[in-house]
């Protein structure tokens, strides 16, 4: 019986459309589990990392990184969450797809938390006023994901460090 593979054009076009942020599962077919059919659902109910099990790992991870660092490893990550390392990468098939959306969500909720506070009609002392009070609440409430934001731009990949770059320079 041969062992199941997948060729590199198929790892390639899973990345790809990971990171186009298309919603996908792969499905597995033939006996030996070596042919893979990726199958889009419109719903997002293939993607794994949506749900109770990832807001814990990522809240886990969080706390980690922020202890640890990047260099931590998975195993004990996965271990700490008490889940197997297989589970965590089910949900996040690489560290750094844990660490860019930990990254991303909270540049996403900080700019989210700037929209909703931001005092449009008043005048600029008043908006830079609620700005930093904004900004300072805001990081005070989520130190380790600020920490972790900030010391651990170095261990993302150059495209998605750019997409990070720009998330925050809208925010300033």
């Amino acid at each position: 019986m041969r062992s199941p593979h997948v060729d590199k054009p198929s790892l390639r076009c899973a990345f790809l459309l990971k990171e186009l942020n298309v919603r996908f599962i792969i499905n597995k077919g033939g006996r030996d589990g070596a042919h893979h059919r990726v199958r889009r659902r419109e719903d997002g109910s293939g993607d794994p990392r949506r749900g109770e099990r990832s807001g814990q790992i990522l809240r886990g991870a969080i706390a980690f990184f922020a202890e640890r660092g990047f260099g931590g490893q998975t195993r004990e990550l996965a271990q700490q969450l008490g889940i197997s390392q297989g589970l965590l990468y089910r949900y996040f098939p690489t560290k750094e797809d844990l660490l860019f959306t930990l990254m991303l969500e909270h540049m996403e909720a900080l700019l989210a938390a700037w929209r909703d506070g931001d005092p449009a009609g008043a005048g600029p002392v008043a908006r830079l006023s609620a700005f930093v009070e904004n900004h300072i609440a805001f990081h005070l409430a989520r130190r380790h994901s600020t920490h972790v934001s900030n010391m651990e731009l170095r261990s993302l990949s150059p495209g998605r460090l750019t997409r990070i770059l720009k998330l925050r320079t809208a925010y300033e």
